[in-house]
């Protein structure tokens, strides 16, 4: 088993420093005109920079497709589906067109390699201390819609209100209430990121049988772009559940200290996104004294009826009322105990796991009623250790504070565990929480 774990984190590390952009990042120099960015100049430099042929932009000349009203630099990275055979009647990839000279619309390679530009100018914006982005626009929209505008170096930066520092502009931190998540971003991300689980902190005061209550979770992640479609994230987490009663010695259930990294990977294909996954962490139970190292493996699909807000309930002049977000992804994590501590010999077996997390986000449309619901159920399938299984139900009602929803009240419930150092949980809480 360990040496199972130890050839995960060795590819996990690997992977990490060997990423590789597939598309040159453009700099100030290649796509900036009077502090502004150029788009037409982004979109010639990353299709060049991705060794994109010329066959789909001569076609996009004649053919406007979804886009009429862009040229046609625009419209080969604004319509993802460029490049891709067409599906036939019989559920099969197709031919691609071809002129009746024979000219091909794209040439081999130009599907993936244009994926790869996208990838290029989707860099831009999750580098806040480079390019700002002051529109809060993702990679689409930055293209097909009007009045949008990336900031250039020269020009001031449009600091985040929430995240800043002497003379630092963005930063790159991301606060969450787990490290399931990590890897979306609050602006490119944004359907994604307000089902994230908030950093939360309680007090709680039972003058009757004089007892004070305090916990407190929180990961604290730092993102940092490795290639045009992968990220490291290094991180730290915390969670404590004290409670103190009046002549009495304080009693804690909870004390864990986290600290590892996330690998995130993306590819993008028409309206289907991939993010692969690998995390490494070492977490240290002080109340027991013992200590994980372990990897964990994910693969989260996006699509339009999977964790997108692919749902609306619409009134008669349809007008979205609440959207629906179905949750899910599949994952594998391998650990190893490296200090047993005061843990029975049962609870401190290596452990391999392979399983899933689903369920469902609601979220009100609604400026009035800024309210949202998650519900999750994750199972983890034990293939070594002990306890075999493992699983976790979670029910989350949010009361978003400001339109960015970074703050808020959460009452949430849960019952069961997925994680070994964790304590088992069954009740409910009501916290102040905030992401970002």
């Amino acid at each position: 088993m360990r040496r199972v774990l130890l050839r995960a984190l060795a590819l996990s590390a690997l992977c990490a420093v060997s990423g590789r952009a597939l598309a040159d990042a453009p700099t100030a120099d290649d796509i900036c005109f009077k502090g502004k960015v150029a788009r037409e100049r982004l979109a010639v430099f990353v299709l060049s920079g991705a060794g994109v042929s010329q066959y789909p932009l001569a076609w996009a000349v004649d053919h406007p497709g979804k886009f009429p009203g862009l040229s046609p630099a625009w419209r080969v990275l604004a319509d993802e589906s460029y490049c891709l055979a067409v599906t036939g009647p019989d559920g099969k990839p197709g031919a691609l067109a071809a002129r009746d000279d024979g000219t091909p619309q794209c040439d081999k390679g130009d599907a993936a390699k244009l994926e790869a530009a996208r990838g290029a100018v989707h860099l831009l914006f999750v580098t806040g201390t480079k390019f700002g982005n002051p529109s809060h626009i993702s990679d689409a929209d930055y293209f097909t819609k009007g009045g949008t505008e990336l900031v250039c170096p020269t020009a001031p930066v449009v600091k985040d209100p929430w995240i800043k520092g002497p003379g630092l502009g963005t930063f790159p931190l991301r606060l969450r209430g787990s490290t399931d998540g990590l890897q979306f971003d609050r602006i490119v991300d944004k359907e994604q990121f307000s089902g994230l689980d908030r950093a939360t902190i309680s007090w709680g005061d039972d003058r009757t049988k004089s007892t004070h209550t305090f916990k407190l979770t929180l990961v604290a992640g730092l993102a940092v772009p490795v290639a045009a479609n992968a990220e490291l994230a290094p991180y730290i987490g915390y969670k404590i559940n004290k409670s103190t009663k009046a002549g009495a010695a304080t009693d804690v259930s909870d004390d864990t200290l986290r600290a590892g990294f996330l690998v995130d990977f993306f590819s993008r294909n028409a309206h289907r996104t991939n993010f692969y996954l690998g995390r490494t962490e070492y977490a240290a139970n002080r109340v027991e004294r013992s200590e994980i190292v372990s990897e964990t493996l994910s693969w989260v699909p996006e699509r339009r009826w999977l964790n997108e807000y692919a749902i609306n309930i619409r009134d008669q002049n349809q007008d979205s009322l609440f959207s629906i977000m179905p949750l899910g992804d599949i994952r594998a994590t391998v650990g190893t105990f490296v200090k047993q501590g005061t843990r029975a010999d049962d609870d401190s077996r290596d452990f391999l796991r392979v399983g899933f997390q689903g369920g469902a986000s609601l979220k009100s449309d609604l400026a009035w009623l800024p309210l949202q619901f998650t519900a999750t159920e994750t199972f983890l399938h034990g293939l070594a250790g002990f306890p075999r299984d493992l699983s976790q139900l979670k029910l989350v009602l949010s009361a978003n504070l400001g339109k960015d929803k970074l703050f808020g009240i959460d009452l949430g419930y849960a019952r069961g565990r997925i994680e070994d150092l964790a304590a088992r949980e069954d009740g409910w809480t009501i916290a102040f929480g905030a992401r970002f």
